[in-house]
C-alpha cells in the first residue's frame, strides 16, 4: 500500500512515468527560429549569442543543439518580446524630438 492519496497505478506501470517535458531534445525548427530572432534582435556576434542565451537558460550552453525544447521555446518568446520593446527610430533625442525650440523658430 502507497502513502499517496491519489496513487491508482502500480509503480511498476509505464503510465505513471510523466514525460518530462524539459528532456525533449531542441527541434530544427526552434534553431532556426531562435537565429532568426537573434538577427532581429540585432543580437549578432557569436559571444554575444551565447551569453544571451546562457543568461536566458541560466546554465552553460556551448551550442544551440544542446538547448532542450522547451527552453528553445523560452528563449523565442523573450527574443520576440525583447525584439517588440526595443525602439526602431534612428538618431539622436534631439533628432527625434516634436515639438519646435527656440533654435527652430531662428
Amino acid at each position: 500500500m502507497s502513502d499517496s492519496l491519489f496513487d491508482f497505478d502500480s509503480p511498476g506501470d509505464p503510465k505513471s512515468e510523466p514525460v518530462q517535458q524539459r528532456d525533449i531534445p531542441v527541434k530544427d525548427h526552434q534553431v532556426q527560429q531562435i537565429r532568426l530572432a537573434l538577427d532581429a534582435a540585432g543580437i549578432v556576434g557569436q559571444d554575444e549569442r551565447q551569453s544571451g542565451i546562457q543568461a536566458f537558460v541560466s546554465r552553460p550552453v556551448p551550442s544551440l543543439r544542446e538547448l532542450h525544447a522547451q527552453e528553445a521555446h523560452t528563449i523565442i518568446q523573450r527574443l520576440k518580446q525583447l525584439q517588440n520593446s526595443t525602439p526602431t527610430k534612428t538618431g539622436s533625442a534631439w533628432d527625434q524630438r516634436e515639438e519646435e525650440t527656440w533654435i527652430d523658430k531662428l
